[in-house]
């Protein structure tokens, strides 16, 4: 400021005129502070970007009346206040979904185009907060959200319900369809794997040359991040990758019932011996694990038995780039090879140690510098609730900014009496009161 008033006057301008200007820079340099245009020199990271959909505000604020009518979600205490009372007075814009593909890397750091959905409110009028949304698990590729398929009571519930109300809210969100989804679904999938954190870190990086190109302006330079299931380990994967790189501040992340302990969840997995529908997921995580990371492969037979070593190969775990995930409703014992599963609960070498990377994979043991808050339902029996636990327990322990899921009534993380399939309208249900 000294130097700016020198300068002025050594040119001789009077001191009154002078005031003028320095006020007039003091004010603009700080309304600078809270509006960016991100900046990027080149589009190192966005390779296209595609208009898919375009949504009015009427049309939007029809989409989120019919959340009142999915069941699931009206029998929530409080869903259906909060939507008439918080969600609809939120909803500002209509918005417009663009599909980007973008550069990124495999676990391997083999160059790879990934690809996904930028939902933005429909005008650049105004300065907007960025956020990103880590899809759940997906089983078709129509659920990609690039593809951002139609919401009805059954469909469409991957990605409508957590992205479209938050952008017509004045969020920009990025949505990454992940390995094996969109342009790379000749690509095996990364199930479940840390790796989707860093996947989702560069679609960010796009993001930002993507709203540089169509002259967006961002509040500030902080993310808010969500994701549910899958999508639990891609946000809290997201958050550590964007504050161990400093790519970014993250405003806040919002993690749900995410696999966060892929080794020890094995342990549990297998020391089960009970009908389990969950159960064809675990040989898809194994199975997505062993091609990425275990030279040479194992064959599939190594890790299931006869019959279902056909079952999966049957529903195309083998041949196709996504794998589908048969319903297996028999006991964890009948269904993985009896060797395997021993080995691994006994720590035996040197099977076990080519599995020890799982531990690496282990997300959770980090200190979040923003705030970060978990949710888990209590009766969930696909993600069991000690992953949240341990979760949670490390991040207190690093010392971490943990925010409690509910403060009023003082719940940590835990929300008794939801499975993994009930719990996503809950989750909905806080994440709506944190973000809006």
């Amino acid at each position: 400021m000294k130097k700016i008033s020198t300068i002025l006057l050594q040119i001789k301008i009077p001191q009154n005129i002078v005031l003028v200007l320095i006020t007039t820079f003091v004010i603009y340099s700080c309304k600078q502070e809270t509006t960016i245009i991100p900046d990027i020199e080149t589009n190192s990271y966005l390779v296209s970007d595609t208009l898919v959909k375009q949504y009015t505000l009427a049309e939007i604020q029809q989409l989120v009346g019919f959340f009142k009518l999915n069941p699931d979600f009206a029998a929530i205490p409080g869903f259906t206040a909060l939507i008439d009372n918080k969600l609809f007075p939120a909803l500002k814009y209509g918005i417009k979904v663009y599909k980007i593909t973008y550069n990124s890397i495999l676990p391997n750091n083999t160059k790879i185009v990934l690809s996904g959905a930028i939902a933005v409110p429909d005008t650049t009028s105004s300065a907007y907060k960025l956020a990103s949304y880590q899809h759940p698990t997906i089983s078709s590729q129509n659920d990609a959200p690039s593809n951002y398929g139609n919401f009805n009571l059954s469909t469409g519930l991957t990605t409508q319900p957590f992205v479209t109300p938050t952008a017509s809210a004045g969020y920009v969100v990025s949505c990454p369809d992940y390995i094996g989804f969109g342009i790379s679904k000749n690509s095996l999938e990364t199930y479940a794997q840390p790796h989707l954190g860093i996947v989702s870190a560069d679609m960010l990086k796009a993001v930002k040359e993507f709203l540089n190109k169509r002259n967006y302006r961002l509040v500030n330079d902080s993310a808010t991040l969500f994701g549910y299931s899958e999508g639990g380990l891609a946000t809290m994967g997201l958050h550590k990758t964007l504050e161990s790189t400093n790519q970014q501040p993250v405003r806040l992340s919002m993690c749900g019932s995410g696999p966060y302990i892929p080794f020890y969840l094995g342990d549990s997995v297998f020391k089960q011996n009970m009908p389990n529908p969950s159960l064809g997921f675990y040989v898809k995580f194994l199975w997505c694990y062993n091609n990425y990371y275990i030279q040479p492969m194992y064959p599939l037979s190594f890790f299931t038995n006869a019959p279902y070593t056909n079952v999966f190969q049957t529903n195309a775990i083998v041949t196709w780039p996504y794998l589908t995930t048969p319903t297996i409703t028999d006991s964890v014992k009948l269904l993985f090879n009896n060797s395997f599963r021993t080995d691994w609960l006994n720590r035996v070498a040197p099977i076990i140690q080519n599995f020890y990377g799982l531990r690496d994979n282990n997300v959770y043991n980090f200190k979040p510098k923003s705030p970060i808050t978990l949710f888990q339902g209590g009766s969930d029996n696909l993600v069991f609730p000690f992953a949240a636990d341990s979760a949670y327990n490390a991040i207190i322990r690093n010392g971490g900014n943990y925010v409690n899921l509910d403060l009023q009534n003082n719940i940590k993380y835990l929300v008794p009496g939801y499975d993994h399939s009930t719990g996503i309208g809950v989750f909905l249900y806080y994440l709506y009161n944190k973000i809006f």
